[in-house]
C-alpha cells in the first residue's frame, strides 16, 4: 500500500471517530499506521474499514483493518483430514517410480531426436 492509501484511511478513521483521535498527533497514527499498513492491499483495508464504520460507533483497531476471512485459521477436521490422506495415498499408489519417469521422458526425447515431432 502507498503513503496516500494509508493517509487516506487514517484521514477517514479520524474524520469519522473525531471525539477519540482529537487528542492524538497524526504523524504517530500515520506512522503507527504506515509500520502495520504498508504490506496489506488497499481495497481490502478500505473495504473493512466501510463496514466498521457501519457496524461500530468505537474506532477499529489495525487488526479490524486487516482482519483475515473467518476461515484463514480454520483447522480442517478429522473427517477433512481422513479424505485428504486418502486422496494422498491413492496418488502414490498412482504415481509412477522416479526410474520409471526419466525412462519415459528419455524415450520422449531419443524418439524428438529421431525426428518423430509425437515424441512418444
Amino acid at each position: 500500500m502507498e503513503l496516500r492509501e494509508i493517509a487516506s484511511i487514517v484521514n477517514e478513521v479520524r474524520l469519522t471517530y473525531s471525539n477519540q483521535f482529537k487528542d492524538y498527533p497524526i504523524k504517530e497514527m500515520l506512522e503507527l499506521y504506515e509500520k502495520h499498513l504498508m504490506n496489506e492491499d488497499y481495497e481490502k483495508v478500505i473495504k473493512n474499514l466501510d463496514n466498521h464504520i457501519k457496524t461500530s460507533k468505537f474506532a477499529p483497531s489495525i487488526a479490524d483493518l486487516i482482519k483475515r476471512p473467518e476461515n484463514f485459521y480454520r483447522v480442517p477436521t478429522f473427517e477433512e483430514t481422513q479424505k485428504d490422506l486418502e486422496r494422498l495415498e491413492q496418488w502414490r499408489k498412482e504415481a509412477c517410480t522416479a526410474e520409471e519417469a526419466k525412462a519415459y521422458i528419455k524415450k520422449i526425447a531419443d524418439n524428438f531426436l529421431r525426428g518423430d515431432n509425437n515424441g512418444k
